[in-house]
């Protein structure tokens, strides 16, 4: 840069780096600041007079001699026109337009998958009602099957939406993806069973088998159906470790201020914090059952 003002150089200060050894190291420390600091300095001043217009003084300051030297420099019209003014500021509009787009981007992406995590959580809420249900029919038919008289009971498949594109998490796909396939099991299992019973009763009223095969196909479901009890069972107590997970990881993902997806993608929970959840939720679904109980025994009580 061109020293228009033609102002001499003026010393600031003058002192001997001769006699202690510090003094060096602090002049080294001052050049390497100088270094870094002027060519940023420079730059900013530069940038904000083209886009500005400005006329500025830039003061600059170096060593020479174990001197510290003060010395004025002028810019004017470096970049002082306005087809390159007008340039930076569409370049600068279109960077930050860039940013604001990759933030609005990730902040949906974060959403889609806040909201199917939330949604597998209403789901196997329900799915916990559902297996408590079916448990209840199984047990009801085998009782009516002792009988030997033919249930009209019919098994309602848990409901398996499939959110696990939206989710970000890998541990949370493995887990429920984990939870998914006993799922689909324990539905195959109940829709056999449905048919086998619906079978078992056209065949009966048909008259056209004997007594003691219908006796001996009877004997044989019911058998299957303490088999699927024990399948839903253990189906439920998936139910509550997947729920326990998806509750925890619930409460601490949280939305990036800056949008950045790693902080939910890192999330790993341990056994520890899942089994806490678990008991927790255990309580609170025991509690539930017990709130019922006391509802249907009230209602039960206003029949009598």
């Amino acid at each position: 840069m061109k020293n228009t003002i033609g102002l001499s150089k003026r010393v600031i200060g003058e002192y001997s780096l001769k006699t202690m050894s510090h003094y060096h190291y602090c002049a080294t420390l001052l050049r390497k600041f100088y270094i870094h600091t002027q060519t940023f300095l420079s730059s900013t001043l530069l940038y904000v007079s083209a886009v500005y217009n400005m006329h500025m003084i830039v003061p600059i300051f170096y060593l020479e001699k174990n001197l510290c030297i003060y010395q004025p420099y002028e810019i004017r019209g470096v970049l002082n026109n306005a087809a390159v003014g007008a340039a930076i500021g569409s370049f600068s509009a279109f960077v930050l337009g860039l940013i604001a787009y990759d933030y609005t981007k990730k902040r949906e992406r974060w959403n889609e998958h806040n909201k199917a995590v939330v949604r597998y959580e209403g789901l196997l809420n329900r799915h916990l009602n559902a297996i408590t249900g079916n448990i209840f029919l199984l047990k009801g038919s085998i009782e009516t099957f002792k009988k030997s008289a033919f249930s009209e009971n019919v098994l309602a498949p848990l409901d398996n939406y499939d959110y696990t594109i939206d989710l970000l998490n890998l541990q949370l796909l493995n887990v429920y993806q984990d939870y998914e396939s006993l799922l689909e099991k324990v539905n195959h299992d109940m829709a056999g069973w449905n048919r086998s019973n619906e079978r078992l009763f056209n065949v009966a009223l048909s008259g056209r088998v004997p007594l003691e095969d219908i006796e001996i196909n009877r004997k044989e479901l019911s058998k299957r159906s303490t088999e699927i009890i024990h399948h839903l069972e253990d189906l439920m107590e998936e139910t509550y470790t997947t729920l326990a997970y998806i509750r925890k990881f619930i409460s601490i993902d949280r939305r990036d201020r800056f949008g950045r997806l790693e902080p939910t993608r890192s999330i790993k929970l341990t056994d520890k914090e899942i089994g806490t959840e678990r008991k927790a939720l255990i309580r609170e679904s025991n509690a539930t059952m017990e709130k019922d109980k006391k509802r249907t025994n009230k209602y039960a009580s206003y029949d009598q």
